[in-house]
């Protein structure tokens, strides 16, 4: 939704169904790593909600996300070899900000930042993502001939496993 000429509200639900690709459920690179063929469907009711503003040289954004997630899949990384494993009920929820500006020369410094929080219905923290990511950009663009660089740098806090959410037992197929 348009409120002004450069500032936008956006939201939008939906429902999100996602089946382990091949890789997930038959991998097989021994003794470090192989497939899980019993994984199940992950599934996901999805909400999100933002605001953007976009002058002539700056913009800004700032998002709120929400999804309630069922059999969610995640690497196992309890024990060799590594494998997949589907997480129980959680919720994953967090904000995504971003900025960027044009400088002159056709430089334009961007920054984007994540917080993702997942946790199961009892508040226990699930992991197999990281809660914070920060991306810091840099790009260069030539308008005429179009040649474009970039670099980039990305800083994300540790990634804890996401086994300790598991299901005691398999799903059936």
């Amino acid at each position: 939704y348009r409120i002004a000429e450069q500032h936008r509200l956006r939201a939008s639900a939906g429902h999100g169904y996602r089946p382990p690709y091949f890789g997930e459920l038959y991998l097989f690179t021994p003794p470090s790593f192989v497939g899980n063929p019993d994984l199940v469907p992950e599934t996901a009711n999805t909400y999100n909600a933002g605001y953007s503003w976009a002058g002539p040289r700056a913009q800004i954004s700032a998002d709120y996300f929400h999804a309630d997630v069922t059999n969610g899949i995640t690497f196992d990384l309890s024990g060799l070899p590594f494998t997949y494993a589907n997480l129980r009920e959680y919720t994953s929820q967090g904000v995504n900000l971003s900025g960027s500006v044009a400088l002159g020369g056709g430089f334009t410094p961007s920054v984007a930042y994540t917080y993702t929080n997942r946790e199961d219905a009892a508040g226990v923290k699930i992991g197999g993502i990281a809660e914070h990511a920060t991306m810091v950009k840099l790009l260069w663009m030539h308008e005429r001939s179009g040649i474009r660089a970039n670099i980039r740098g990305d800083l994300v806090s540790a990634l804890p496993p996401a086994t300790h959410n598991r299901p005691s037992t398999r799903f059936a197929t």
